[in-house]
C-alpha cells in the first residue's frame, strides 16, 4: 500500500510517462539487526530502448548526510534567529532613564551589536535558502539613496570601519526602484565590507548609484588594486584572500543579484581608478 506513495516509484512512473530522464527523492526505513535505520535517497530514472523493447535504468544515491545537515542548519538558524530577535526587542524596550553618559554609550553599542548579530544570521539563512533554490523574494518600491544610507548605517559602527571613511558620491541619483530591499542592502553591505577590509586607515570607501538605460547601477569603490590571480577567482565560493573559512561575500553578491534580483555584477580594478564593483538592477521609472 505504501509503495504507491514512494518517491522512487513516482520517479520511475514519471520517467515512463514522459519517456525522459526524471529525478526525485525517496525516503526509506529499514531494519538492520533490530535497529531502525532511515535513508534519504536521490533517485534518477533514465528510459531507453533496445530492439524495440523499453527499459529503464534507476540510479540511487545516498544523500542522508546532506539532508540531515540541511535540517540541522535550518532548525539551528531558525531557533537562533528567534532568540536573537527576541533579545533585540528586549534591548529596544530597556529603560535608559537614570543611566549616565558612559552607560548610555555602552548600551548603544549593545543595541548595535545585537542588530548586527541578527542580520548576520539572517544573511546565512538566506544564503542557504538561495543555494537550495528556496529563497523567496519580497519586492517593493524603495528609494535608491535610502538603500545606500541604510547600508552605511549597517556597517559604519563595525570594527572594520574604524579609522576609515565611507562617502556617498554626490552625483548619485535618487530614484524609486522595485526590488527586495533586504537583499540589495545585504549585497551592498558585503561589497562595502570587502572594500573596508581591503583599505588601510584613513582611506576612503565610496558608494553611489547612477542610471544606465533601463537599469540602476550601484557601485562601491576602494583605492586599492586586485591582483590577476584574485580577479580570476573572485566570485568562486570559498575563495578568499582573508584566510580559511571566508570567501562567501562576493560569491553571495553574484548569487543574490543574478539569480534572484534579475541583475548583473561586474567589477574593474586598475591603478588609476582603484577597485569598483558594480551591481546592475532593473528599474521601474516613475
Amino acid at each position: 500500500e505504501n509503495c504507491r506513495y514512494c518517491g522512487a516509484v513516482n520517479v520511475v512512473l514519471q520517467s515512463l510517462k514522459t519517456n525522459d530522464r526524471t529525478s526525485g527523492e525517496c525516503h526509506l526505513t529499514s531494519n538492520f539487526d533490530g535497529n531502525i535505520v532511515h535513508f534519504d535517497l536521490s533517485v534518477t530514472a533514465q528510459p531507453f530502448d533496445i530492439k524495440e523493447k523499453k527499459f529503464i535504468m534507476v540510479f540511487f544515491s545516498d544523500i542522508s548526510n546532506q539532508k540531515r545537515q540541511e535540517l540541522l542548519e535550518k532548525a539551528f538558524l531558525h531557533d537562533l534567529i528567534n532568540v536573537l530577535t527576541s533579545l533585540a526587542g528586549s534591548v529596544e524596550l530597556f529603560p535608559i532613564k537614570g543611566l549616565d553618559s558612559t552607560q548610555k554609550q555602552f548600551f548603544k553599542q549593545i543595541k548595535r551589536a545585537t542588530h548586527i548579530l541578527v542580520e548576520e544570521f539572517r544573511a546565512q539563512r538566506d544564503l542557504i535558502a538561495a543555494e537550495n533554490n528556496e529563497l523567496v523574494i519580497n519586492s517593493k518600491k524603495i528609494n535608491s539613496i535610502e538603500i545606500i544610507k541604510t547600508t552605511i548605517e549597517m556597517v559604519k559602527y563595525q570594527t572594520i570601519a574604524v579609522d576609515r571613511e565611507i562617502k556617498i558620491d554626490m552625483d548619485s541619483i535618487s530614484v524609486m526602484i522595485e526590488t527586495d530591499s533586504s537583499l540589495i542592502n545585504r549585497i551592498l553591505l558585503n561589497l562595502v565590507k570587502n572594500a573596508l577590509e581591503a583599505s588601510v586607515p584613513d582611506e576612503i570607501v565610496q558608494i553611489g548609484c547612477y542610471l544606465s538605460d533601463e537599469s540602476i547601477v550601484f557601485w562601491v569603490k576602494n583605492p586599492n588594486v586586485i591582483t590577476k590571480a584574485v580577479k580570476s577567482q573572485i566570485f568562486q565560493r570559498s575563495f578568499s584572500t582573508k584566510g580559511v573559512g571566508r570567501g562567501i561575500g562576493t560569491y553571495s553578491v553574484k548569487l543574490f543579484t543574478e539569480k534572484y534580483l534579475g541583475g548583473k555584477v561586474d567589477f574593474q580594478s586598475t591603478k588609476e581608478k582603484g577597485t569598483i564593483f558594480y551591481v546592475h538592477l532593473p528599474i521601474i521609472k516613475k
